[in-house]
């Protein structure tokens, strides 16, 4: 059972009432493998006839169930209220991971939702890739979940379909004739102005007082852990279904040599100094001449978090859509701060300029450009000449040298490392829907949303259709059967359900251990490790957004900040100039470039997100 967070019950007269709340980024690790298109057809026959035979939807409760207490049991000997009660909530599934889950959910359902209805979306298209491209799916109805989907509750739901690359403009086009679909996917993302623009300008609807009534599923997860509650709300108000994970696993992270800490009598480094001395018996000892990676961000994965500032990218370049990366902020205590500016990151670059003059990284690291799949590191990697890297959930098993994992590393034994994001609902969630004012029946599409968000529709969104492509075991786990596991393509389990459930695809609760126990053993060690000493306590969640006003405005400073701050921080990492000397000239002169107008932006933002 999911984690509760229990808050205090309230006695009012001679009524008691209850509030509650309960507890519950990463991806899934998938390689390639490919075989005969020409099984696809045959594919397609044998998960048709197979939907046809699914197991009934459980009849579930209307509401979860809460222990009643009398009025003396609710107070305590002071007058103040105890906190004695949870909600009571059955799950008839065993959900993978759910001792670690921060969101719950119920199962409040009753179906069908009716008898026979249609409702309208507009979205992206299907874009399914290599082998599963020659199933003949060619647009979502050609799902089979949708088909069952649509089965359970009585509504069809009629795509109108754009190119994902054009998206953005056939979005405002079909916005600007007024003849609007009954739900939006996405619309945040590609309206003009955004997603609230879209509410200002009357296409989509606030469903904040509604959501209990209509939506009582996605009402239940999005406030069963109070500190994600915000983001998911746009400016106070629920203007869209967001997809969201259940759990944080941080898919990134730092490994080393297993056999050189072997030989050597060497534990894993957790602090900083003990990284130091690491590297200095990989160097001296195992004679690497480049013990840990580096390139010209003057960072990797993890490795500035640990002195409390956020990580800068001094190359200008990050990986990811954007291209770009933005003033590195960060917030402590309610107050937003700025890396560049602080005393932390003129710390960590010191330490970064006394390891390179101790040859402990390549001393031309400022022209390396990040690339976890360039020949020069997997070179240094299999020629014993580096001890140190980053990798990812995806990589971290595929090496030829034995690895372990490193959480992030510390300044003092014991500390937590607060700067990683561990935000459940994503920002740039490319599946959250929104119902438009030209929906004649926006309860019936809430309650067809609000499906995704029960535990049955939790279970499809994962897992696909019971019977066919997952099966409950004694305990109520679901794992995927035989024709998932070994199906005709060959792909892994996370590729192949692509075609089989709608993860990715329509916003639910996403199960990060879905696929855990098909992991291999340092793929759930690496995410334990690299995860475990994390609180997000001081990242600003990238849901904290700016308005297009506040853009604009930070834009037209930040833009020759970043310059200079680039060229300054290479200048300290590499030693061509003196950090001592020279940082609080550097700090004076970002400041009269307008960076303390930037940081006060950003808080405007983060007070109106988080409130």
């Amino acid at each position: 059972m999911m984690k509760k967070r229990i808050l205090a019950m309230l006695l009012l007269l001679s009524m008691v009432c209850l509030l509650f709340a309960a507890c519950g980024s990463t991806a899934e690790p998938a390689s390639a493998q490919q075989s005969a298109a020409s099984e696809a057809a045959a594919a397609e026959e044998a998960e048709t006839d197979g939907a046809a035979g699914t197991p009934e939807t459980p009849e579930t409760p209307d509401a979860p169930e809460t222990d009643a207490l009398s009025a003396e049991e609710a107070e305590g000997s002071d007058g103040e209220p105890l906190e004695l009660v949870k909600p009571h909530v059955e799950h008839r599934a065993s959900m993978p991971g759910a001792e670690k889950a921060e969101l719950d959910f119920i199962n409040t359902v009753s179906l069908p939702l009716t008898d026979g209805a249609e409702l309208t979306m507009l979205t992206p298209a299907v874009n399914l890739m290599g082998d599963l491209a020659n199933l003949g799916i060619e647009n979502y109805n050609g799902f089979d979940y949708m088909k069952e989907l649509e089965q359970r509750t009585g509504v069809h739901v009629e795509t109108t379909e754009v190119n994902f690359f054009t998206a953005s403009e056939q979005y405002n086009v079909i916005i600007a004739s007024g003849d609007y679909p009954d739900l939006f996917k996405n619309i945040g993302t590609y309206y003009s102005t955004g997603l609230s623009g879209a509410m200002a300008d009357e296409i989509i609807i606030d469903m904040t007082d509604d959501l209990e009534e209509f939506a009582p599923n996605y009402s239940y997860l999005i406030h069963s852990n109070p500190a994600e509650t915000p983001y998911f709300l746009t400016d106070g108000m629920a203007l869209q279904f967001m997809g969201t994970y259940d759990s944080f696993i941080n898919n990134q992270g730092l490994v080393v040599r297993k056999d050189w800490l072997e030989d050597l009598g060497l534990s894993v480094p957790e602090t900083y100094d003990e990284l130091h001395d690491v590297l200095v018996a990989f160097k001296n000892e195992k004679g690497a001449s480049t013990p840990i990676y580096m390139t010209n961000n003057c960072t990797i994965t993890t490795l500035t978090e640990g002195y409390n500032v956020a990580s800068y990218l001094a190359s200008g370049v990050a990986a990811g859509p954007s291209g770009s990366v933005g003033l590195p902020y960060y917030v402590e205590d309610g107050v937003v701060k700025c890396s560049l500016i602080e005393d932390g990151f003129r710390d960590y670059l010191k330490m970064l300029n006394s390891w390179r003059e101790e040859g402990l990284m390549d001393p031309d690291f400022i022209s390396i450009e990040y690339d976890p799949f360039s020949s020069y590191l997997d070179g240094q990697i299999t020629s014993d000449q580096m001890g140190v890297w980053p990798t990812s959930g995806e990589g971290v098993d595929k090496y030829t040298v034995p690895v372990t994992c490193m959480a992030s590393p510390v300044q003092n034994k014991g500390d937590m490392q607060h700067l990683t994001e561990m935000t459940l609902a994503p920002a740039d969630d490319i599946t959250s829907i929104s119902v438009s004012t030209g929906c004649e029946d926006p309860e019936l599409a809430m309650q067809w949303m609000d499906y995704w968000y029960s535990e049955d529709g939790i279970l499809l969104f994962n897992f696909g259709i019971e019977g066919v492509d997952f099966e409950l075991d004694d305990e109520g786990t679901p794992l995927f059967t035989d024709a998932v596991l070994n199906n005709e393509f060959g792909l892994p389990v996370s590729q192949f359900m692509r075609c089989r459930c709608a993860f990715g695809t329509m916003p639910s609760l996403m199960l990060r251990y879905r696929t855990g126990y098909l992991n291999s053993d340092l793929v759930n060690e690496a995410w334990d490790v690299w995860t475990g000493n994390l609180d997000g306590t001081m990242a600003i969640s990238s849901n904290v957004t700016m308005t297009t006003e506040q853009k604009e405005q930070e834009g037209r400073m930040a833009s020759d900040i970043l310059t200079y701050a680039g060229e300054r921080v290479a200048q300290f990492a590499i030693g061509d100039a003196d950090i001592d000397a020279e940082w609080d000239d550097f700090v004076e002169k970002l400041k009269s470039m307008n960076i303390e107008d930037c940081i006060a932006l950003e808080q405007e933002a983060y007070d109106n997100a988080v409130g």
